[in-house]
């Protein structure tokens, strides 16, 4: 008998060792399936050598402009790779901005911000969906986000629940890099990992801002619109007004203008041209009648379609 407390007693020991052991995770939002923020505590040395800073507090406006202009790298969209140059979409930006907001004002110093936003992008009959996975800290004046899935594509049934770790997990990336902007910069052993400051105004980046009356930083730096102002004029950048650049300089930031504005006229007529649903279906309907799928291929991706509409 006292041996078998003796192994009761060694068991619970090492019950208690492994759940102190356990990382302690904090959600501040999820979606219970792929959306979510949340605090995930690291190992102290982890958190030196990031220099981390928490907890801060973040202009959650600010940090939308500022998400809104990490972009994925323009010649993936030339090769039709991607139809989309922004990382995050609207959607992904109302779920996620005011979410990490809040968390890296709770943070503790040896807490990362992990995310995960799942974007649904229809692509004819298949869906095409991305996902986007990484770790978010502050140092300083930095924002750091490091994406461990980067405009990953997520296949099979993830209208199911229960397999969502599994999706993840099998959610395979294009190899896509980030194309930096002005207050942006690698991470100095990471091509996954883009650094913005705080202090910057990014809506100035953007070609299409938020309405607003006034452009935020991150910090909460207040930066008065010119009145009337609802959108960047993408054919004459800001510097070629200057009088201080050369006539060289202003003829190639002239072009870059014109070649963006061609670029981004492609993208739309490449979406306007994108099949509808009635379209989707009347193609599934035949494939069908020709028997190229079966009738649960048929069902799921009916159903598939259904809710884009």
């Amino acid at each position: 008998m006292r041996a078998k407390h003796l192994v009761l007693a060694a068991a619970a020991l090492l019950l208690l060792a492994a759940t102190a052991e356990a990382a302690k995770i904090t959600y501040i939002t999820t979606n219970h399936r792929f959306n979510y923020v949340k605090l995930k505590e690291i190992k102290a040395s982890e958190a030196e050598s990031r220099h981390m800073t928490h907890p801060v507090n973040v202009d959650e406006v600010g940090l939308r402009t500022a998400l809104a202009s990490i972009n994925l790298a323009r010649s993936y969209i030339i090769k039709k790779e991607v139809d989309t140059q922004q990382v995050f979409d609207e959607n992904a930006l109302d779920f996620l901005s005011p979410a990490l907001a809040r968390a890296f004002a709770q943070a503790q110093p040896n807490e990362v911000v992990v995310f995960s936003y799942l974007s649904k992008q229809p692509m004819f009959i298949l869906r095409n969906d991305r996902l986007n996975l990484g770790r978010a800290w502050i140092s300083g004046s930095e924002l750091h986000v490091k994406f461990e899935k980067l405009y990953a594509k997520v296949t099979g049934d993830i209208d199911r629940r229960g397999n969502e770790a599994e999706a993840i997990a099998r959610a395979q990336g294009l190899r896509v890099k980030l194309e930096l902007g002005p207050g942006q910069k690698l991470g100095l052993t990471d091509t996954d990992e883009v650094v913005l400051d705080i202090n910057y105004n990014y809506a100035e980046n953007l070609r299409k801002p938020e309405p607003s009356k006034v452009d935020k930083t991150m910090a909460g730096k207040e930066f008065p619109k010119p009145e009337g102002a609802t959108t960047t004029d993408t054919t004459a950048p800001q510097e070629v007004k200057s009088k201080k650049l050369s006539k060289k300089e202003k003829a190639r930031i002239e072009a870059e203008a014109k070649e963006h504005a061609a670029e981004d006229a492609q993208a739309a007529a490449a979406a306007a041209a994108a099949p509808s649903p009635k379209d989707r279906l009347q193609a599934l309907d035949q494939l069908k009648k020709d028997g190229l799928v079966t009738k649960q291929e048929y069902d799921l991706k009916r159903k598939e379609i259904l809710k884009d509409l």
